[in-house]
């Protein structure tokens, strides 16, 4: 199967996954699942790329996937393989919403979704170690100049707003730093007492439901990342710093991999107890009010005592 890109210049073409007319998959259908090696021409057949099934064995399918800006190509395993006819490449930009960092190329430099080769080459072939999500490749004759290193990492104090956060994650660039965060929470999907996580979004003004910009939060961990133990340990409109890790996904920024640092100001669960400290009181190491000490740790008086 034979699909067409698009060319942007001379020396430099691009193949727009996004703006193709395929079938695609969802959670609902497999319609965009890749099952034989499937080939892509830019306009000017010049480029020419070809991506494989999956590996025997993997589980998920390399398929178009429908987003909200068009088809993605999202490759799990197998290869992307490149050739040109009478040119020589030295930069492909894989402009993609998720970049596996294991992904390697059989010659050249491959790194954060950017190959370089400054002698040039027609031919080069890149394994898939895990979920790549391509919207387009660009292909160049011209080798790249440079790039400053970038770094997103923050501090508590320097948290980034949510806006902040939807440039980092246009941007693309060192996403796989964690970073501090911070909002308000706007709505609640889920408080997994079972799974010990949370799914909210936040957004930069409190009560803001409808903002523009909102960044879901998915799979959070409580304080000190410890497990979630009851609904009521966060609430609409609590004011939040999270530290973790930025992405796009299903064309929608969200951070993954966190934890709460800080709610209304409080950084632990452990200093909440001892700020509302009463005579007699009892908590777990969660931060509950107990009716009498459990067998554990418990917090009495802000101190620990184990009960066995």
């Amino acid at each position: 199967m034979a699909m067409v890109g698009t060319n942007a210049m001379a020396s430099d073409w691009v193949i727009d996954f996004n703006k193709m007319t395929v079938a695609t998959s969802s959670s609902d259908s497999q319609d965009g699942d890749i099952n034989e090696t499937t080939t892509f021409w830019d306009e000017t057949n010049t480029v020419k790329i070809e991506v494989s099934p999956k590996d025997e064995g993997a589980s998920t399918a390399n398929r178009f996937w429908g987003t909200s800006n068009g088809p993605q190509l999202r490759v799990y395993s197998g290869s992307i393989t490149i050739t040109t006819t009478g040119v020589a490449l030295k930069t492909i930009v894989f402009n993609n919403g998720k970049w596996n960092t294991g992904n390697t190329a059989s010659i050249g430099s491959l790194a954060e979704g950017k190959w370089t080769y400054a002698a040039g080459a027609s031919s080069v072939v890149i394994t898939i170690a895990g979920n790549t999500q391509l919207n387009n490749i660009t292909f160049s004759t011209e080798a790249s100049e440079p790039e400053e290193e970038v770094h997103i990492a923050n501090t508590p104090e320097t948290a980034y707003t949510v806006e902040q956060c939807v440039d980092i994650i246009q941007a693309g660039k060192a996403l796989s730093e964690k970073v501090y965060v911070k909002g308000f929470i706007t709505n609640i999907d889920e408080v997994s007492v079972d799974y010990g996580n949370a799914t909210f979004k936040i957004a930069t003004k409190k009560g803001d439901k409808d903002a523009e910009y909102k960044l879901k939060i998915y799979r959070a961990k409580y304080f000190d990342n410890q497990r979630f133990t009851a609904e009521d340990q966060i609430a609409i409109d609590d004011e939040v710093i999270l530290y973790g890790t930025l992405q796009l996904y299903n064309g929608e920024g969200e951070m993954t991999n966190g934890y709460l640092y800080s709610r209304n100001g409080e950084t632990s669960s452990i200093h909440l107890i001892q700020m509302a400290e009463q005579a007699g009181a009892v908590y777990n190491v969660a931060g509950q009010l107990l009716s009498a000490p459990q067998k554990g740790i418990n917090i009495i008086n802000g101190k620990k005592i184990m009960v066995k």
